[in-house]
């Protein structure tokens, strides 16, 4: 009841598209399907948006609004309560939200007024298809040893706990042979290092970072801090 008076004091008394919106039914996201996407990718692996569907209740108004986190998706089809839509350049890990006119959403929860949200993961590593093995995790405040018999790549991602201030991170590589890391930012954008000793990289903002090794004849160690 506190909150919904929140949102109340929010709009000016007297307000028709308040009113209006007080009238309809709330939206309630089911499910997406898939959680798990990208945005659009280039460069050496073109890979298109991920394309998902929501399914739920109330959601098929002609004027609903899809955000992922704060962008805004585009609506590929909006019938029978299932939304079509898909994955907005520069959109990183969060919520997807569905808002009817006149909606509000609460910060850090699935609901508002007239609004309904789950949760959405940003893969980059989607579209190799596991190219390159199972992501070996390395979580905040872990070493881990990785044994390199050749010249291989190995895919990891690297986990940053919630207690941790975002941006405060850094991934550390400690190798008596030179590597090459490929990284990914948190919507998918690749920077890249090459054959470089002992690097230490920011991990941005956000909770993961997911990046490729390249590294030969050697045990490496990798480290979040």
């Amino acid at each position: 009841m506190l909150a919904f008076a929140m949102v109340l004091n929010c709009h000016k008394e007297g307000s028709e598209d308040f009113l209006f919106a007080l009238t309809q039914a709330p939206p309630f996201v089911a499910e997406i399907t898939p959680s798990r996407g990208t945005p659009a990718q280039t460069g050496d692996r073109p890979y298109p948006a991920t394309e998902v569907t929501i399914k739920g209740r109330n959601i098929s108004d002609q004027d609903t609004k899809v955000l992922f986190n704060d962008i805004p998706g585009e609506i590929i089809s909006n019938f029978n309560n299932e939304i079509k839509t898909k994955f907005p350049d520069d959109a990183v890990s969060g919520k997807i939200f569905v808002i009817k006119p006149g909606g509000e959403c609460l910060p850090e929860s699935d609901s508002g007024f007239n609004c309904s949200a789950k949760p959405f993961f940003v893969d980059c590593y989607k579209p190799y298809n596991n190219e390159y093995g199972i992501e070996r995790v390395v979580k905040w405040g872990e070493s881990k040893n990785f044994e390199y018999e050749s010249v291989e790549t190995f895919a990891f991602r690297a986990e940053i706990d919630p207690f941790v201030a975002e941006g405060a991170s850094k991934l550390r590589v400690n190798c008596p042979n030179p590597v090459t890391i490929r990284y990914f930012s948190p919507s998918c954008k690749i920077d890249e290092l090459i054959l470089i000793r002992d690097p230490e990289i920011a991990i941005p903002k956000g909770r993961i970072m997911q990046f490729f090794m390249t590294g030969g004849n050697a045990t490496c160690t990798v480290s979040v801090l």
